[in-house]
C-alpha cells in the first residue's frame, strides 16, 4: 500500500544550468508512506517528492487523497545515508 499524507511548503534551492545558486523558491513538498508486510514482519517507509514551480498547497492537495492506493504510479527509491526515501513515478 503507497499512501499520500500531507502536502507544505518548503524552501527549495534555485539551481541553475546544474549548478546550485544562494537563491531559494517555495515549493511543496509531498509526503507519503509505504506499508509492506512479509512473514508477519511489518515495515512503513516515508518518502517524499516535490512539485514543480509555481504549485500550491491547495492545488496538490486537489490533486492527491489519502484513502487511495498510488502503489501502481510511485514507487521508493533509497537515498544514501537515510532512512527516508525519494519519491518517483514508476
Amino acid at each position: 500500500m503507497f499512501k499520500f499524507v500531507k502536502s507544505f511548503e518548503v524552501q527549495f534551492p534555485v539551481w541553475v544550468d546544474g549548478v546550485k545558486t544562494d537563491a531559494t523558491e517555495t515549493r511543496v513538498k509531498v509526503l507519503f508512506y509505504e506499508e509492506s508486510e512479509f512473514n508477519g514482519l511489518y515495515r512503513r517507509t516515508y518518502g517524499s517528492a516535490v512539485t514543480k514551480p509555481g504549485s500550491t498547497t491547495d492545488e496538490v492537495n486537489a490533486m492527491w487523497d489519502t484513502e487511495v492506493d498510488y502503489s501502481k504510479h510511485l514507487k521508493m527509491v533509497a537515498v544514501e545515508g537515510s532512512d527516508f526515501c525519494k519519491v518517483v513515478p514508476r
